[in-house]
């Protein structure tokens, strides 16, 4: 991977063309440092990958984990270059939609979610809720009744199941295989 943090000759480390040195005299230390132009380039690379296997029609909706970093100048760069959003809370539907994200690339995941979540989720039109439980997905269906709208979840199946071939790059980092069937409710 290509880093925009270099050591330039004046022996100093730049993030791009700044010296580390002018930013922690501006904004003191400790201090976030972030260069657009590597989430960039990792971004492109992963996009012009996926355009060069895969038909148009079976692109995906590559999605930044907001959890990563909810800063707002990197969501919005993000979203500026085309990617959609993963989150896993409310507040991170509010920081998406804050840095202009189309409610439409936003997919929400990850166990816990509150009534009021769900709610809000679905309200603002969501591309979908990944689903972990039984429970969860009854509760997304009550919730989604009571509004008079259709829930798009896809629903994480574990199976246990080994084997070569795709199986083997849906295993969790517990080692649990996964499979994520879609629905609407």
């Amino acid at each position: 991977m290509k880093t925009h943090f270099l050591r330039k000759d004046d022996k100093q480390i730049h993030a791009e063309d700044v010296p580390l040195s002018v930013l922690a005299k501006e904004f003191g230390t400790p201090s976030y440092i972030y260069c657009l132009s590597t989430i960039k380039a990792q971004y492109e690379t992963l996009s012009t990958t996926f355009a060069e296997i895969l038909p148009e029609h079976r692109q995906p909706l590559l999605c930044y984990a907001c959890k990563a970093n909810s800063n707002k100048a990197i969501l919005s760069a993000l979203r500026n270059w085309g990617a959609g959003l993963e989150i896993v809370s409310g507040n991170e539907l509010i920081r998406g939609l804050n840095a202009g994200f189309d409610p439409d690339k936003i997919v929400f995941t990850g166990v816990g979610k509150t009534d009021d979540e769900i709610e809000a989720a679905l309200k603002s039109g969501i591309h979908q809720i990944n689903v972990e439980s039984i429970f969860e997905i009854s509760q997304i269906d009550k919730i989604a009744r009571a509004l008079g709208l259709v829930a798009k979840v896809v629903f994480r199946l574990n199976p246990d199941v080994w084997g070569e071939g795709i199986v083997k790059f849906q295993r969790d980092a517990s080692g649990t295989s996964s499979v994520f069937l879609q629905i609407a409710l």
